[in-house]
């Protein structure tokens, strides 16, 4: 079973099977150190990333941005099994950083991606246009992720064609939406995540086999055939580290 995007263990947290496949996103450089408890391994990836709600929230004598910037760029290379994120961009936090210097950190971070040849994964929400300004003139050099798509197929399809991969949580089903009506016309590759936290739900086993469950009865498959219609799955998986 595979799992894109879900935050750190929690304390007193059952063991996670063995054979799925998890990555684990951090949303704030405190939670960088926290890392070093999860061993990394190619079934549990640990991501490196920032929210823009915590953008705001950095200490410029000890967290500038440059600073920061250094610093992920070492765990990257210290860590062969790290990728970058969650970053990105969210309008509903404009007031507090605006969208443009948003789109500055997260342009970074996505380079700093490619220049260390790892995944990244993009927290978007607000408008298509902004997550197209910040994917404008990206190298298909690596995995990008989209994750907790809520778009229309039209989106999946143009981002398809930039080079990244949509990601759908467990709120395309918990809530209505239209993105779950017509999600047997997805056609281009696509992953599952849970965006697990423990807040609302403390069964992360039980919440991964209904997603799947879930997923596969909207896409008109046996739950059984779900993994033949991960098409993202191959692409984002051969992504090897880098050798050192």
């Amino acid at each position: 079973m595979l799992d894109i995007h879900r935050h750190l263990p929690l304390t007193g947290e059952s063991p996670i099977p063995e054979d799925w496949i998890v990555w684990f996103a951090t949303s704030s450089s405190q939670e960088w150190d926290d890392c070093q408890t999860t061993p990394a391994t190619s079934a549990r990836r640990i991501g490196y990333g920032i929210l823009p709600v915590n953008i705001a929230r950095l200490n410029p004598s000890t967290d500038g941005w440059d600073m920061l910037f250094e610093r992920l760029s070492h765990k990257l290379s210290q860590e062969c099994w790290a990728y970058v994120g969650e970053f990105g961009i969210d309008e509903r936090y404009q007031d507090v950083i605006s969208l443009s210097r948003q789109l500055d950190f997260a342009r970074q971070l996505l380079r700093i991606a490619q220049a260390a040849h790892r995944p990244a994964v993009i927290h978007h929400v607000g408008s298509a246009g902004d997550l197209r300004k910040l994917l404008q003139g990206m190298e298909h050099s690596i995995p990008v992720i989209i994750h907790g798509f809520l778009g229309s197929i039209e989106s999946a399809r143009e981002l398809a064609s930039s080079g990244a991969v949509v990601s759908l949580a467990p709120s395309v089903w918990k809530l209505p939406t239209k993105l779950a009506k017509r999600l047997g016309e997805l056609d281009v590759p696509f992953l599952l995540e849970s965006d697990f936290t423990g807040k609302e739900d403390r069964d992360y086993a039980g919440l991964m086999r209904d997603h799947h469950r879930r997923i596969a009865e909207l896409l008109g498959c046996e739950k059984t055939l779900l993994e033949e219609k991960l098409h993202g799955f191959t692409k984002v998986l051969a992504h090897q580290p880098i050798a050192r």
